[in-house]
Parts: structure tokens; C-alpha cells; sequence
């Protein structure tokens, strides 16, 4: 965190904050004017805050009692990396692989959008330099951050996953591989979480550039191949050094004011040979005595690891042609024999193929066959049964009607009877009425004839 942001100091000159008097252990207070108040036992408040992990510590109380935003954390964070004020271009040198741990214990109290921003940068400065990759390697980071997987949000996931495949292109231990392999292995047929993420990291793994095994100078003092004094040369007349390396600057601002040396045989008055890059030249100097020499300087555009690859390219190569004219004889066999273990593999499967499809169509063939057959019968059953269904229904009906029609000539039969009865009757009666009448009449006119 910059020194220029107002209301809060860098953790680089901070003291830590004395409890009050009467606090109670254990417990993070706020005094009247703000001041936070770390529990008791974090860190002695006399003590001048020096060492990596105290400042983390310190910064790691200042998120839990939220006196700090994420853009502060990013930034404070980033500068204790680098021993100094964070940037991408100038500054982004790692110092004290000790704080790469520390780091990772601090961002188990920061929220997932202060984490990813955190690993983003992170990330970003382990492509700028080997020598952070190298420091990260040195600290276990992969091993780290594996045991750290299943617990972290997706986000991070994705994050801590590019990290790692960033770091497994450089260097990966046997143990930190069985470590990866286990984080794969799933239970009852269901994959870990996160497990298929991590699959990507064994894709990246192959994915390097330079050679497996080199020396790794950082520019510090002592950091060269030192060899004791010679007495004397065994070949008096010259030597040749070859070697091959890669220009691995500070920062990317300021490449012409270093100047690393390649190598230095030098007496312990200074005569000797030398050779420095200041730039994209090589100073090659010669000191034949002192205060005489020459420099020759060499010119040349360095465009790191392009120029490896080409070197690897062309190696490669020369080892494939010869490979390539000694194994043509046995390919070119193999490959005649595969071609006919083919060609006879190939008519096998497709003699099994026909036969088995003439199975499956005279199969289909008779199913269906059988399935038209049912169809017929049962709609000719369907049928027939219709057809009893309605000779049936008319033979009830012409009985119904048979019988509606005797019933009612029954009935108007009973009727007529009825009719011819009544009538009959009343003739007879009329007939009798008449008779008696004339009977009557016949008395009456019998009595007054006798009178």
C-alpha cells in the first residue's frame, strides 16, 4: 500500500497499537479516537514491526476488525511481496519467500473478491520473472494451494487453477504430483469437487519453455559460480566458454542500467577477462595489465527464449532425422504389418456386420410379418363380431315389431269384438223393447176389445 494514501500509514513503518489500560484479554477493541486495539499476545506492542510475518499479522487484525478495504489489502499485500512499493513494470521482484505463506494464510480472512484480485496479480507477476516462480517453488506453494482447493469458491477455483498450471510448467515435485493424482481420485463414482479443473493443470505441465535443469542467479551478492584460484592454466594458448542463458531483468523499465555479468576470470589484481550486457550489447573486456586492455562490444537484438526455442527446434531436429533413418526400415514394417492386421480386422467385422444385419432384417421382417398377420385377424374378428352385433340387434327389432303388431291386432280384434258385442245387445235389446212393447199394446188392445 502506497505511503501517499491519506489515513493510513504503510505496514513497512507502523508500530503495532498498545492496549488501553483495563482492556480485556483476548478481546479487539476500538479506543475513542479509532485506534484499533489488537488482542492480547499477537505481538509484542514495544517491539517496531520488522519482521514479514508480523506485518502480516497486523494487517491480518486490521481485516478482522474491518479498518481496511479490499483496495488497501490488494495493495498492502502486493508491496510487502516486494519488499517496497508494488508495480508491474518496475517493481515486481519478490524478496522474501517467506511472505508468499504468509500471504496465503492472510487471504483466509478476506472475501472472494479481495481473493481473486489477490491471486490475479499474483498470477501476473509469477509469468513476469522466473525468479518468482523459482522463490514460489522453493516455498511448496503448489502443495499449498492443492490443500486449499476443495474449500475455495468456484471463482478462485479458476484463479488458483491458471496459478498452478503457471507454476507446474516450471516445476513440480514428485510429492506435490501424488498430491495432485489424489485430489483426482473420486468416491462411490462421483469426481471431487473442483477435480475437473484441475485436469487442466496436468495439460499445462508439458507446456515449457527453457531447458529442465539450469542455474538460477537472482543478482544478489555471491550469487555466481565461484571457483577457486588457478594456479595455472592447462591449455596456455586460450579457452572457450560455451553456455547458453537467458536475460531475466529486474524490472522492464530500467534493462539498460543493469549490467549482469556473464562471466569474470579475473587475477586479484584485475587482469583477466570479462564479459557484461549493458542493454542489448555484450562488453567483452580484455586486461592485459593494469589500467591496459581493450572491450570489444557485441551487438545483438536478445529476444529471450526465442532464441532457445530456435536452438531446441533445431536440435530436435537433428536427433529426429537420425532417429527417423535409423528406425525407417522397422516403421515401414510395422506399418505394412498394421495395415494388413487392418484390412483383415476390417473384412472380419464387416462379414460380422452383414451377417448380422441379415439377421436383424429377417427378424424385422417376420415380426412384421406376424404383427400384419394379428392386424388382419384382429379387424376381421372386429368385423364379424359388428356384423353379428347388428344382425342381432335387427333380429330383435323385427321381433319387437312382430310383436308390437300382434298385440295391437290383438287389441283392435278385442276391440271390434267388443263393438259387434255392444251392438248385438243393443238390437237384441231394441228388438226386445219393441216385442214387449208390442206385447203391451197387443194386451191393452185385447183388454178394450173385450170391454
Amino acid at each position: 500500500m502506497s505511503s501517499e494514501k491519506p489515513g493510513l500509514a504503510p505496514l513497512t513503518d507502523r508500530e503495532a497499537p498498545a492496549a488501553p489500560p483495563g482492556s480485556v484479554t483476548g478481546d479487539m477493541m476500538v479506543s475513542g479516537s479509532g485506534a484499533v486495539v489488537l488482542p492480547a499476545g499477537v505481538m509484542n506492542p514495544s517491539v517496531p514491526i520488522r519482521n514479514i510475518k508480523m506485518k502480516f499479522a497486523v494487517l491480518i487484525g486490521l481485516i478482522q476488525v474491518g479498518e481496511v478495504s479490499n483496495r488497501d489489502i490488494v495493495e498492502t499485500v502486493l508491496n510487502l511481496l516486494v519488499g517496497g512499493e508494488f508495480d508491474l513494470e518496475m517493481n515486481f521482484i519478490i524478496q522474501d519467500a517467506e511472505s508468499i505463506a504468509c500471504m496465503v494464510e492472510l487471504l483466509e480472512h478476506c472475501d472472494v473478491t479481495c481473493q481473486a484480485e489477490i491471486w490475479s496479480m499474483f498470477t501476473a507477476i509469477l509469468r513476469k520473472s522466473v525468479r518468482n516462480l523459482q522463490t514460489s517453488t522453493e516455498v511448496g506453494l503448489i502443495q499449498q494451494v492443492l490443500r486449499k482447493m476443495s474449500a475455495v469458491d468456484d471463482m478462485i477455483a479458476d484463479l488458483l487453477v491458471d496459478m498452478l498450471g503457471v507454476l507446474a510448467s516450471y516445476s513440480i515435485t514428485v510429492k506435490e504430483l501424488k498430491l495432485l493424482f489424489s485430489m483426482l481420485r473420486g468416491e462411490a463414482g462421483i469426481w471431487p469437487r473442483h477435480a475437473i479443473k484441475l485436469l487442466s493443470v496436468l495439460n499445462q505441465m508439458p507446456q515449457r519453455h527453457g531447458p529442465d535443469t539450469f542455474f538460477n542467479f537472482p543478482g544478489r551478492s555471491a550469487a555466481a559460480i565461484a571457483l577457486p584460484p588457478i594456479a595455472k592454466w592447462p591449455y596456455q594458448n586460450g579457452f572457450t566458454l560455451n553456455t547458453w542463458f537467458r536475460m531475466d531483468p529486474l524490472n522492464n523499465i530500467n534493462v539498460d542500467k543493469d549490467k549482469p555479468y556473464l562471466y569474470c576470470f579475473r587475477t586479484s589484481k584485475g587482469i583477466g577477462y570479462s564479459a557484461h550486457f549493458v542493454g542489448n550489447c555484450l562488453i567483452v573486456t580484455s586486461l592485459k595489465s593494469k589500467g591496459k586492455g581493450f572491450q570489444h562490444c557485441v551487438k545483438y537484438d536478445f529476444q529471450p527464449r526465442k532464441l532457445i526455442v530456435q536452438l531446441i527446434v533445431q536440435l530436435i531436429v537433428q536427433l529426429i532425422v537420425q532417429l527417423i533413418v535409423q528406425l525407417i526400415v522397422q516403421l515401414i514394417v510395422q506399418l505394412i504389418v498394421q495395415l494388413i492386421v487392418q484390412l483383415i480386422v476390417q473384412l472380419i467385422v464387416q462379414l460380422i456386420v452383414q451377417l448380422i444385419l441379415q439377421l436383424i432384417v429377417q427378424l424385422i421382417v417376420q415380426l412384421i410379418v406376424q404383427l400384419i398377420v394379428q392386424l388382419i385377424v384382429q379387424l376381421i374378428v372386429q368385423l364379424i363380431l359388428q356384423l353379428i352385433v347388428q344382425l342381432i340387434v335387427q333380429l330383435i327389432v323385427q321381433l319387437i315389431m312382430k310383436a308390437i303388431v300382434q298385440l295391437i291386432v290383438q287389441l283392435i280384434m278385442q276391440l271390434i269384438v267388443q263393438l259387434i258385442v255392444q251392438l248385438i245387445l243393443q238390437l237384441i235389446m231394441k228388438a226386445i223393447v219393441q216385442l214387449i212393447v208390442q206385447l203391451i199394446m197387443q194386451l191393452i188392445g185385447a183388454k178394450e176389445s173385450v170391454c
